[in-house]
């Protein structure tokens, strides 16, 4: 059996070895960076219209500053600004 702990890493290391561990590392990865664009894109695509002319061609540079403390503060972080919103 695995661990209580076990993640899908853990039973694709289990089930398929190292080179399975590594294939679901990558579609992780791959998965997170698809959802990260589509964010952004999305954040920057609502801030084009009320920013003021010179900044609305910035709009993505924006949602990514403002989209950051996000990443760079963790889990805990957004958990906490969920529970309060």
């Amino acid at each position: 059996g695995l661990k209580e702990d076990a993640n899908l890493l853990t039973l694709a290391d289990k089930a398929f070895g190292r080179t399975g561990r590594m294939v679901t590392w990558a579609l992780y990865l791959f998965l997170f960076f698809s959802l990260m664009v589509a964010y952004l894109s999305g954040l920057a695509s609502f801030l084009e219209p009320i920013l003021p002319e010179p900044f609305n061609y910035s709009s993505t540079l924006i949602a990514a500053l403002l989209f950051a403390p996000f990443l760079i503060l963790g889990v805990r972080f957004s958990s906490t600004v969920n529970v309060y919103m």
